[in-house]
C-alpha cells in the first residue's frame, strides 16, 4: 500500500479528509492523510495532521480490507454497501485499537472514530458513537444525551436523506452491540490473552468475545455479494457463525440484529431502498407484542404513525401491533398525528411472552394547518412550517436573517400550554 502522508498539504480544498483508493490484490492500494483545520462556516477541526490519528488511518485500511474481500473493487454498489462500507472502516479501526490496549490515551472515548483530528473525545467524527446506548434521555435544549437511536428502520435519516456516513452509523451501532453480546458471553481473559488473539497466536475459539465478534465480521464478508443489502450482510453473519463456530451464536445474533430493527421479518427491495421493513423480532426467542393506540385530550382515537427511535422524517413507521424481543435498555418511540404534532416516549421492561397496550396521548397542536392554522410572512413555503412533519421545511434564503419572520393564525381563539418549535 502506499501512503501519502499530509497529502495535498499546499492544495486548497485538501483538508479534514482522508481516503483509500482500493486496487485489485497485486496493485498497491494508495491512501491519503490530510491535514485538518477549522473551516469558516463549515466544520471546525483543530489544527492538526491527520497522519497522528491512528482511528483515522485505521479506518481507510479497513475500507481496503472490505472491499478487497467482499470483492467491490474501487467502487461501492449500492447505498447499503457504501454504509457498510463506511461502518467497516469505523470498526475495524475501533478494533486494532482496542484489541492491542493502544486507548485510550487521553481520557477520549476508546471507541470513538478521530477525536484528534476532530477535537471532540466523545463521538468524534460521527454524529453518534457506536458505543452508545440505544436508549435514555431525549434530546433537549442544551444538552446532548449519550444515545445511539438509530435502527434499520432509519436509513435516510440524515437531513440529506440516504449518506453513507450516516447510514452506515447504523450499522455500527448494531455491530457494537452484538459484540458487547459476545463480550458477555466470552469475557476477556487479561490483557496478554487478547493481544496474543489480535496477533493470531490463539486459536479464535480461545480468545474473547470481540475477537470471535471481529472473526465472524471477516468470515461474513467472504459470504456478501459484491453489491449487499442490510439484509444480505445480517444473512452472511448467521452463516459466518454457522461455518466458523457450528452456529454457536446464533442466539445472540438474531437477538443483537433484532435489537436494532434487523430481526426475522426486516425486508428490503434492493441494496438502495431508503425505506427498508424493519422487525425487531428473533427466531430464537419468545417477544413481547405492543398494540398501539392513540387518543386526543378528549379520549377519542386518532391516526397515528409510530417510528422506533427518535426520527420521523425519511423513517419507516412500525405497524400497530408490533412484537419486540427484550432488551434491557427498552425501547423508545416517536408518535405522529395530523392535528396533534409529535410525541416522544419510551417502553422497558418487557417480558418475553406479554402482550402490552401502550396508550399515546395527544395534546391538540392549534399551529397544526390540519386544525386550520395559516402560516404567513417572510420566506417560501410556509405551509411545510406547519404541516407536522420533519421531512419539509420552510426557509428564507434573503438576508440579512435578522428581523425574518412568519405569523402563524389559528382559525379562532384558543387557549394553550405551551408553545413549541422544531427547528
Amino acid at each position: 500500500m502506499i501512503g501519502r502522508a499530509q497529502s495535498g498539504a499546499v492544495v486548497p480544498g485538501s483538508r479534514d479528509n482522508a481516503n483509500m483508493s482500493t486496487q485489485p490484490d497485486g496493485v498497491s492500494s494508495i491512501t491519503n492523510m490530510f491535514l485538518w483545520q477549522p473551516l469558516a462556516g463549515g466544520f471546525y477541526a483543530p489544527c492538526v495532521d491527520g497522519d497522528y490519528d491512528m482511528a483515522v488511518i485505521g479506518h481507510e485500511y479497513g475500507h481496503m480490507i472490505e472491499n478487497r474481500m467482499i470483492g467491490k473493487g474501487f467502487r461501492r454498489q449500492g447505498d447499503h454497501a457504501g454504509a457498510m462500507g463506511e461502518s467497516s472502516g469505523d470498526l475495524l479501526g475501533m478494533e486494532y485499537l482496542n484489541e492491542y490496549r493502544f486507548v485510550p490515551v487521553g481520557g477520549e472515548n476508546p471507541h470513538s472514530v478521530g477525536p484528534y483530528v476532530t477535537g471532540n473525545p466523545l463521538r468524534a467524527i460521527r454524529n453518534y458513537d457506536m458505543s452508545f446506548r440505544s436508549t435514555g434521555e431525549f434530546p433537549r435544549e442544551g444538552r446532548y444525551p449519550q444515545v445511539n437511536p438509530l435502527n434499520l428502520g432509519a436509513v435516510a435519516y440524515d437531513i440529506v436523506g440516504e449518506q453513507v456516513h450516516a447510514d452506515g452509523e447504523i450499522w455500527n451501532a448494531t455491530n457494537f452491540h452484538i459484540r458487547d453480546l459476545f463480550l458477555d458471553r466470552y469475557p476477556s481473559r487479561g490483557n496478554k490473552s487478547g493481544i496474543e488473539c489480535a496477533d493470531g497466536l490463539r486459536p479464535v475459539e480461545q480468545c474473547e468475545g470481540n475477537r470471535r465478534w471481529v472473526q465472524t465480521m471477516f468470515d461474513a464478508y467472504l459470504l456478501m455479494p459484491i453489491g449487499p443489502t442490510f439484509l444480505d450482510a445480517r444473512d452472511a453473519y448467521l452463516a459466518a457463525d454457522m461455518m466458523r463456530f457450528g452456529g454457536a451464536n446464533q442466539d445472540l445474533l438474531w437477538r443483537g440484529f433484532a435489537r436494532r430493527g434487523f430481526g426475522e421479518d426486516a425486508s428490503t427491495t434492493d441494496n438502495g431502498d431508503e425505506q427498508p421493513i424493519p422487525s425487531w423480532e428473533s427466531p430464537l426467542e419468545d417477544e413481547a407484542t405492543l398494540a398501539f393506540e392513540a387518543t386526543d385530550p378528549a379520549g377519542n382515537p386518532v391516526d397515528a404513525d409510530v417510528y422506533v427511535g427518535h426520527y420521523e422524517a425519511r423513517a419507516t413507521p412500525i405497524d400497530d401491533v408490533e412484537s419486540f424481543v427484550a432488551n434491557p435498555e427498552g425501547y423508545e418511540f416517536v408518535a405522529r398525528a395530523p392535528g396533534h404534532g409529535f410525541t416522544l416516549f419510551s417502553v422497558d421492561k418487557l417480558v418475553p411472552g406479554e402482550n402490552r397496550t401502550i396508550t399515546i396521548r395527544f395534546p391538540e397542536n392549534w399551529a397544526s394547518s390540519a386544525n386550520g392554522a395559516v402560516a404567513s410572512g417572510d420566506g417560501e413555503n410556509h405551509e411545510n412550517l406547519i404541516d407536522e412533519t420533519e421531512t419539509t421545511n420552510w426557509q428564507d434564503l434573503s438576508a440579512p436573517v435578522e428581523g425574518r419572520q412568519v405569523t402563524v393564525q389559528f382559525d379562532g381563539e384558543r387557549q394553550f400550554r405551551a408553545a413549541k418549535v422544531s427547528a
